[in-house]
């Protein structure tokens, strides 16, 4: 649920939650490959799909890695050693943001009528290819640093019903990314 609540004077409507649910049946082929198939529930396109999944993950060597979640992500993983790695790959990313109207908000005519003012939302899909590197700086903390393109191929408004015309479209560029991040692992 994501949208501009006001939890004071309006409160969130629970119809409008999204649920993503991946159900995958797996394997362990050997001590290196672990595969999986299965189907998938998301909204990572801007809409409600339906879609089958592919996952395996793979170590060829001492070295040289792949671990995929097909159609959302995939990567070819570089181990430096057990506790310094680099990943190269893709992740598709979705996001929606309910519009909520309040005190005349989304309700000129161009939003529809007043019946249709909480129906709207505004959606973004996105490829991001990147490059990361995880290092281990004690057992349980890791730094990673992460740079990369986005190519965004959808980001408009559109009534959440789904309409097959966005009421708002835009064409963005193609922006360089780089982020630093902390993340606490189980040792």
């Amino acid at each position: 649920m994501n949208g501009n609540y006001n939890f004071g004077s309006i409160s969130p409507e629970l119809d409008k939650t999204k649920l993503s649910i991946a159900a995958l049946y797996g394997w362990k082929t050997d001590d290196y490959t672990n595969v999986a198939i299965g189907m998938s529930r998301t909204y990572r396109g801007g809409r409600l799909l339906y879609i089958p999944a592919f996952m395996m993950n793979k170590t060829f060597n001492s070295k040289w890695g792949l671990e995929m979640l097909l159609p959302a992500r995939a990567a070819v993983r570089r181990n430096f050693s057990p506790k310094s790695f680099m990943m190269f790959g893709y992740e598709l990313e979705g996001q929606s943001y309910h519009l909520q109207g309040e005190d005349g908000a989304f309700t000129s005519p161009s939003f529809g009528s007043n019946d249709m003012n909480n129906e709207w939302e505004l959606r973004k899909s996105e490829i991001r290819a990147r490059v990361s590197w995880d290092k281990s700086i004690t057992d349980f903390i890791w730094f990673n640093v992460q740079a990369g393109a986005v190519v965004t191929y959808r980001m408009d408004i559109d009534q959440m019903a789904g309409s097959s015309d966005a009421w708002l479209s835009n064409s963005l560029g193609i922006p360089f990314y780089f982020r630093f991040g902390i993340q606490l692992v189980s040792p």
